[in-house]
């Protein structure tokens, strides 16, 4: 079973947006396998690595790789920026103003 705490690694923006939303949904998702899962920020979007995946884990997992690419990793609001250092999505009041962004639509142009 999956818990807020092993959310550990996102950040406090994408925990406060959704992380019990995912929490629930991945637990929806595992029916009844005891399963190993670390999930992560890496390169600006969530990472999930689960010991026994299927089908329905997997379209969880896509879902919630989708909103952390919009979502504002410090606050949780709508991302308009992406820094291109450590490269995360940001709303327009969170990041640091020495960073470098650029728009997120650039950095959601990527996307499938």
């Amino acid at each position: 079973m999956v818990t807020i705490d092993d959310l550990y690694e996102l950040s406090a923006g994408w925990i406060a947006a959704f992380g019990n939303d995912l929490v629930r949904d991945l637990n929806g998702a595992m029916v009844d396998v005891a399963q190993e899962v670390y999930v992560k920020e890496k390169w600006g979007g969530l990472s999930a690595y689960i010991s026994l995946s299927s089908d329905d884990i997997e379209v969880v997992v896509d879902k919630y790789k989708r909103i952390a690419r919009q979502t504002c990793a410090g606050c949780g609001a709508p991302a308009r920026r992406v820094s291109t250092g450590w490269i995360l999505p940001w709303c327009d009041n969170c990041g640091s103003p020495q960073w470098k962004y650029k728009p997120i639509e650039t950095y959601l142009d990527g996307e499938d």
